[in-house]
């Protein structure tokens, strides 16, 4: 997921920078002056395991910022403004994702859950606002053991 959306900023014409889930490289990052604003930041990635035996199903929770940087910290209006063009540039990420979902030949075919997105407002410090975003992808999921993955023999009858 990383990958895609790397991939993703890097086709945006309006998300200039890009870190992935460790804090450590968004703060790495922010130090070198190498997070030019507005940038998306990962920051949760959840894989959970659900449905009948024969019929498992992973869902990924991906949450992900839009994030504007040196916004004037005694002006409210500059703020809430940031938070809304992190807003309105998420919802052109989701719209990217949405279709992308729908392409056969996407790893993402069908995947996608708009129904469970949640966007909220978020302030990172005193000069930095944006919109972070919580997502769900669902996806069939394999649970078939190789025995060449294993030194036993714990599958023979």
């Amino acid at each position: 997921m990383k990958d895609y959306f790397e991939d993703l900023v890097s086709k945006s014409k309006h998300v200039k920078s890009f870190a992935g889930y460790f804090q450590r490289e968004l703060l790495t990052k922010s130090e070198n002056d190498e997070l030019p604003s507005p940038y998306l930041a990962l920051f949760d990635y959840e894989l959970t395991l659900s449905g009948p035996e024969q019929n498992t199903i992973s869902v990924r929770k991906i949450g992900f910022a839009v994030m504007f940087k040196n916004i004037d910290e005694g002006s409210l209006s500059d703020q809430y403004k940031a938070i809304d063009d992190a807003e309105e540039i998420v919802m052109k990420f989701l719209a990217r994702i949405k279709i992308d979902s729908k392409k056969e030949d996407h790893f993402l075919y069908n995947s996608f859950q708009k129904e469970n997105t949640l966007c909220t407002p978020v302030e990172l410090s005193q000069t930095s606002f944006g919109a972070e975003v919580f997502l769900e992808f669902k996806n069939n999921q394999s649970l078939k053991s190789n025995p060449d993955d294993w030194e036993d023999d714990f599958l023979s009858c």
